[in-house]
This record gives structure tokens, sequence and C-alpha cells, in this order.
């Protein structure tokens, strides 16, 4: 069972900014999102061009299936600002994750903590990896990726053309850990 995001969450680390569930009244608020992005970070979500994200789809991505998805929202005010998800594998113990942040909000934090939650929320429900394919030109991600071991630890990741996929094990809440990786 997946259990939801709640009012005992901790508080952002980024400040003015609120982490929560998505609800199924966020569809107009996501859409108002989705056009604020770029077309590079929705390149980088979608693989491709996706100008719009109508109605249906505003709904769809409001409305996660209980026991199967969590999806997290970081708001300023009323205004979403970032978008991140898992939606489990089957009924294993896997999940794959994906995120997505407004541009001028970049480089703050916001992925790395939406990031951090999504996989306590996911060791809580079972989930141990989660597994991601991202543009290899994404450096912006894969850093997130690898560099948040108090979040997950990569345990493989294989170039196919110009999409990398991963494979991350969830590292336990409140684990010791120590970094070994390449700071460069």
């Amino acid at each position: 069972m997946i259990t939801s995001p709640s009012a005992a969450d901790p508080p952002s680390s980024v400040p003015g900014m609120v982490v929560r569930a998505i609800r199924s009244d966020d569809g107009s608020a996501l859409q108002a999102f989705h056009y604020r992005l770029s077309p590079d970070p929705i390149r980088s979500r979608f693989f491709g061009a996706h100008p719009d994200l109508p109605d249906a789809e505003a709904r769809r991505f409001t409305s996660p299936l209980a026991g199967h998805e969590v999806a997290l929202v970081a708001l300023f005010g009323s205004e979403i600002v970032g978008v991140a998800r898992y939606i489990r594998i089957g009924t294993g113990d896997g999940a794959e994750v994906a995120f997505v942040v407004e541009d001028r909000y970049q480089g703050h934090g916001i992925g790395t903590e939406l990031f951090t939650l999504l996989a306590r929320i996911g060791w809580n429900d079972g989930i141990r990896r989660f597994i991601a394919d991202t543009l290899a030109e994404n450096h912006t991600m894969l850093d997130v990726f690898r560099r948040t071991p108090h979040a997950v630890t990569v345990t493989e990741a294989r170039r196919d053309g110009g999409v990398m996929h991963l494979t991350m094990s969830v590292t336990p809440p409140g684990a010791d850990l120590t970094w070994f990786g390449d700071d460069n």
C-alpha cells in the first residue's frame, strides 16, 4: 500500500516552498505549470515536443492510482513549480521515477527535495529501487540521481543512444552514508 504524504511531512528546506501530494483539483494549476515550461524541460521530461497538457492528461496526472503511484507538487503560494512522481512497476519493489521543475526555479534544490521525499515515501511503501530514463545530455537530472545519496544510490547506468537508463537502490531513511563518488 502506498503511503500518502501528509501534514506530518517535514517542512521544505527551500524557503517559502510547500510540498504536498498532488490533488484532483490541481488540474488547472498543473496545466499552467506545464505552459510555463520552456521546450527544453518539456523535451527532457517527455522525450519530445509536448507543448500542451490536455484536460484528460491533466486529470490523469492529478489522479494517481492508489496503491500504485505517488505524485508530489512543489508550490510557491498556489503556483506549482515542480512535480515528481513514481509509478510502481507491477507488484514488485521497483518504481519508475520522473520529475520536472519550472525553468526559473531550477538550481535551487527543488528537484532534489522532491526526489528525496519520493524516496522516503517509496521506502515506506516497500519500494527498494527506482528506474529512470533520462536524456544523456540532461546532466542536471543525472547529477540529481548521482548526488543524492540520502535518497538513492545508482547501481546501474547504461546508455542506449541518447538515453541513459538508470537503476537506483532506494536508501533507507536515516541510513549512515559515505560518498565515494567522483566529485568532479
